[in-house]
């Protein structure tokens, strides 16, 4: 029977990389349609503007109430620790697609506000939930790649709205082609239907899955998820640490993202068409950081390479993006998206690993809910530094700072991969 048993073993592990393999591969399209949508908006906004008749003061307040939707993941993921996680994923992914096709045919200002308004709470959603269902299916020995692959489709997604702009700008074709391509999802959930594998424990996994409920009040709700954590033998400074670090580590790359164009064009004087190849190359070869820092988590730990990585950001942003020369500006900003891209998968990982997995939905409601406060600060904190400081370079190196004080915080979370072990005792073998 001890034979038996044994043997059995490593056809249990084979099949368990096999199914992490293939739900990575059906959760990637989430992260790219992320990045993609993050992007697209505002990179089509001048278009949208001149079609709909909006003043730049008018637009702006679209663009907020946009954005305001992405608060909608604080109803849906504890909602996928009650119905499930698999089938919440497969109805974000279609009423994503939904959204985003209504709208590329509204009709005015306020139906796209409207489409936009549930496509990003449904996105965020979907973002959401990818990352936990990688965190839950992929053993840890391979999680910090696993992790940096789905959160390097992001980087793809926002290279392609990028791409598909330039397209559409050459080829005097509507903004409204930009958001019809949210339709692709739709092939993806034929799939996933049949394959994605249920992750709650109760559900899918070993464990039993606390559901929360959805009609109570969010104190209520707040108190159930501490009482919970308590069995779990989870202390609350925990979370607190997890919910500071994904909203210290959202600011920066949120500004960046907001304003780099402006930076680059506007303040530095670069333009498309006297920019060298070097430039770029360092500039789209900083994306890497999301590759290096899942390798670098699997060797080290999370920890160490998450302190790393958001050092090196904060220290560049400070240092190297306000500098005068422009290849020390070129070389600063490159280190910045490599420890921006390298953070990500990392802060993904230390802020969902350290608990238990019928917890991990409503845990990142939390945490993902402090990123969205953080990210919605941002523009208004780099344009108030900016005016300040008297340029948008010094601006942005001060919100850098965020970076850095993100590095304490990590150490107060413990490390999810301590001598190949799992990141939570549900998920030992055999559990």
């Amino acid at each position: 029977m001890g034979a038996s048993r044994s043997s059995s073993r490593p056809a249990v592990s084979g099949e368990r990389a096999d199914l992490a393999t293939r739900a990575l591969l059906l959760l990637c399209p989430a992260t790219f349609f992320q990045g993609y949508d993050e992007l697209v908006l505002g990179l089509s906004l001048p278009l949208i503007a001149a079609d709909m008749g909006l003043t730049t003061s008018r637009a702006g307040f679209a663009v907020s109430a946009i954005q305001a939707g992405s608060f909608g993941l604080l109803v849906l993921l504890p909602l996928a620790d009650r119905v499930g996680r698999r089938p919440m994923l497969l109805w974000t992914i279609v009423g994503y697609t939904v959204a985003t096709v209504a709208t590329a045919a509204s009709n005015g200002v306020a139906e796209l506000i409207a489409f936009q308004f549930v496509a990003r709470a449904l996105l965020g959603t979907e973002y959401a939930l990818a990352t936990i269902a990688v965190v839950d299916l992929v053993p840890a020995s391979r999680r910090g790649r696993a992790l940096g692959l789905l959160t390097s489709m992001s980087a793809f997604g926002m290279a392609t709205a990028g791409a598909a702009f330039l397209a559409v700008e050459s080829l005097g074709l509507s903004w409204r082609v930009l958001f019809a391509v949210g339709a692709v999802p739709l092939a993806v959930v034929a799939i996933a239907r049949r394959r994605l594998p249920e992750t709650l424990p109760g559900r899918g996994m070993p464990g039993r899955a606390t559901a929360p409920d959805p009609s109570r009040p969010a104190r209520g709700r707040l108190g159930d998820l501490r009482v919970a954590l308590a069995d779990a033998g989870v202390r609350p400074r925990t979370v607190a640490a997890a919910a500071t670090l994904s909203l210290l580590s959202s600011v920066y790359p949120t500004a960046l993202t907001a304003f780099a164009t402006l930076l680059v064009l506007r303040e530095w004087g670069i333009r498309v068409t006297t920019l060298h190849p070097a430039q770029l190359a360092l500039w789209v070869g900083g994306v890497s950081g999301f590759f290096v820092a899942g390798r670098l988590a699997d060797r080290v730990g999370r920890r160490p390479a998450a302190v790393a990585f958001l050092g090196l950001a904060a220290l560049a942003g400070l240092i190297g993006v306000p500098a005068d020369g422009t290849w020390t500006r070129t070389v600063g900003l490159g280190l910045v998206i490599f420890g921006l891209t390298g953070s990500t998968p990392l802060v993904s990982a230390l802020t969902a690993e350290p608990f238990p997995p019928a917890l991990r939905g409503r845990v990142a409601a939390v945490t993902r809910t402090a990123g969205l406060v953080g990210a919605t600060i941002a523009p208004g904190l780099t344009g108030a530094l900016s005016a300040l400081t008297g340029s948008l370079a010094s601006g942005l190196s001060l919100v850098a700072l965020a970076e850095g004080l993100a590095v304490p915080v990590v150490l107060l979370l413990p490390e999810a991969r301590a001598a190949g072990r799992p990141a939570h005792r549900d998920e030992e073998p055999g559990r």
